[in-house]
């Protein structure tokens, strides 16, 4: 009985012995350089979706209300990430507006446990923003873990095309011209949309 103890002791240590190993492999030092990158942004002009009509029984297709999605595609290299952070930054230009016409926006979502290959994760601008701040002219993403920024993805049309990491540039959101606005910008699990390919996702830490 007591070699068969101290067999099995002997078999548990070099278990966590590998479970260690395995931890140091995917944390060790925060995350490796190259562990996260953006694989695809959607273009301004293919973020207005309509609410999924299966949400819309007995409304007509031409009231169905307009809604900013913004899917966001990237690569995991390690085994796991224990956390990490995508950040979405938003701008739209109501030229209608002559005090303000810049409507910016930004959210950060949370995650955890995040697997090794291609992901995806998801923000949703609500319709009151889509139908009166006018039209999206820039869309900017940052992937973040362990504290750092590890990789970034930003498309943009107009003037802002001519300011490099605008999102990040007071003069820009914070002119007088710029309004930030809270509330508008939700992680897709809290719209219609979260139901549409819902294991395609990673969830949000609530």
């Amino acid at each position: 009985m007591k070699s068969h103890l101290l067999k099995w002791t002997g078999l548990v240590a070099l278990a966590l012995v590998g479970t260690g190993a395995m931890a140091q492999e995917s944390t060790e030092g925060g995350v490796a350089a190259g562990a996260v990158g953006v694989r695809k942004i959607p273009t301004l002009s293919s973020v207005k979706q309509k609410t999924p009509t299966h949400f819309n029984t007995g409304v007509p297709p031409s009231r169905a209300r307009e809604w900013g999605v913004f899917d966001v595609e990237f690569d995991v290299k390690q085994p796991w990430l224990d956390e990490m952070e995508v950040t979405f930054y938003v701008m739209m230009n109501n030229t209608k507006d002559a005090k303000q016409p810049f409507s910016f926006f930004q959210l950060t979502s949370r995650y955890r446990d995040v697997e090794k290959g291609q992901r995806k994760v998801s923000a949703v601008l609500l319709p009151a923003a889509m139908a009166r701040f006018g039209n999206i002219v820039g869309l900017a993403v940052e992937l973040s873990a362990g504290g750092k920024v590890l990789d970034t993805k930003n498309v943009e049309s107009g003037d802002l095309a001519k300011r490099p990491k605008w999102w990040q540039d007071s003069e820009v959101t914070g002119a007088s011209v710029t309004a930030k606005r809270t509330g508008y910008l939700v992680e897709r699990s809290k719209t219609p949309f979260n139901l549409v390919g819902y294991d395609d996702y990673e969830m949000e830490i609530q």
